[in-house]
């Protein structure tokens, strides 16, 4: 990941947020699926 390096510290922290949000959604997505 030489690409990081090349980020701000805005920038990795919107995409840190960005990422953290995705992971959530996704694990809710598999959740509801397993429920029905």
């Amino acid at each position: 990941m030489s690409t990081s390096a090349a980020l701000n510290q805005k920038e990795q922290y919107n995409l840190n947020k960005l990422h953290k949000r995705l992971r959530r959604n996704v694990g809710e997505a598999i959740a509801d699926l397993l429920d029905d």
